[in-house]
């Protein structure tokens, strides 16, 4: 449902930032279109740094 959900946002345009909620880790791109890796910020972080750009 939530996937479903995504890909009709990012058909309009929508962009999504992708990272973790464990203590540690990465998230890396796997070529998902319309998602943005975060890498290894926390989501609040990469939540404003995408914002501010």
């Amino acid at each position: 449902m939530q996937q479903a959900a995504r890909g009709r946002a990012v058909d309009k345009g929508g962009v999504f930032v992708s990272t973790t909620r464990a203590g540690s880790g990465s998230v890396y791109d796997d070529g998902t279109p319309g998602v943005v890796v975060g890498a290894d910020l926390q989501p609040s972080k990469a939540r404003y740094c995408f914002s501010s750009a």
